[in-house]
């Protein structure tokens, strides 16, 4: 991330380094192939493109389609991580959101158009990422009945509990998965002390993020607005 200066800049640089460079990583390594590439800094075969019509000017996210359909027709789709892109973030919580919305958008989208082709033609790894996919959905659903049901629960019976022993397991999870892409990354991301320390924050609202962003979604394709509009680069501190 080149803009670092407020705390979302903040939060999204060490997002990059401990959740989505370690995913890319891990499906890359176990399954010989990943969920999407990233937009940011892609390298394409002119074949591949050919082959598959070339990008969609209908989705809402070009490179999780592409991606898809280059499944579709058996190319391989790998991750570098030795490939390097330094980019600008969203600077405010509204720009963040949007850009959330439209990423878990256009992975609705892909779901749905591709949930028959994997589960009749696709290999394991094809099943294997739908289905991760999937899960993030379900657990999106889960948290938040959870979550209504635990504080209706506290007012109720006004008290508060909470269970120290998910907490731990949560936390050192958390560190564990931050401290395995700081190692992976080897200084390259140059993390400053106070990126560093912001960590705490960001296992709050890294989740919270992505529940609102998932279920966001959801309704937006169910409800069929996803045929107008158009794309605006969200405020990146320029």
């Amino acid at each position: 991330m080149r803009n670092r200066t407020t705390l979302l800049d903040k939060l999204q640089t060490v997002e990059y380094l401990s959740v989505i460079d370690a995913i890319k990583r891990a499906q890359s390594l176990f399954l010989g192939a990943i969920m999407t590439v990233s937009g940011v800094i892609v390298m394409y075969r002119v074949e591949a493109l050919k082959e598959i019509g070339g990008f969609d000017t209908e989705v809402m996210t070009e490179d999780i389609d592409v991606t898809w359909r280059l499944h579709k027709r058996n190319w391989k789709v790998k991750y570098v991580p030795k490939a390097l892109s330094y980019i600008l973030v969203p600077e405010n919580l509204k720009s963040l959101v949007k850009q959330r919305r439209r990423w878990a958008v256009g992975g609705v989208e892909v779901l749905i158009s591709n949930f028959s082709w994997v589960f009749k033609r696709g290999d394991f790894k094809h099943r294997f990422l739908l289905f991760e996919m999937i899960c993030s959905h379900i657990w999106s659903w889960f948290f938040l009945i959870e979550s209504y049901q635990y504080f209706l629960q506290m007012l109720l019976n006004q008290e508060f509990k909470v269970s120290g022993q998910i907490i731990v397991i949560f936390v050192l999870i958390s560190f564990a998965v931050f401290f395995l892409g700081l190692n992976n990354d080897r200084g390259e991301s140059k993390l400053s002390l106070s990126d560093k320390m912001i960590l705490p924050v960001y296992l709050v609202a890294y989740w919270i993020l992505n529940l609102v962003s998932a279920i966001s979604a959801e309704i937006v394709v169910l409800s069929n607005r996803t045929n107008k509009g158009k794309w605006e680069s969200p405020d990146r501190g320029i």
